[in-house]
């Protein structure tokens, strides 16, 4: 069952964040959790609105890490992580 907060009524029928993400052809994951997030923002119980704005801002900026640990993959880079961050090795 999703939370009632991650739904919405567009043109009187239901539409959870799921069907708004499929709606926009938006299939990266890190841009569908930043958006649940957005979605959600001062509506979920013991969370403040800035505390989901800084989730949905976190969110996009691993997504732009992993696309530039991708970019380095691709490239033929060995790539390591030491916690969240991605450094390239080149041997």
């Amino acid at each position: 069952m999703i939370p009632s907060y991650y739904n919405a009524t567009i043109g009187g029928q239901p539409a959870d964040m799921y069907a708004i993400a499929l709606a926009h052809n938006i299939t990266d994951p890190a841009v569908c959790h930043a958006i649940k997030y957005m979605l959600r923002a001062g509506k979920k119980s013991g969370e403040t609105k800035a505390e989901a704005i800084q989730k949905a801002i976190a969110s996009l900026e691993r997504g732009l890490d992993l696309g530039k640990e991708r970019a380095l993959f691709l490239a033929g880079a060995q790539v390591t992580r030491s916690g969240c961050w991605a450094t390239e090795t080149r041997g």
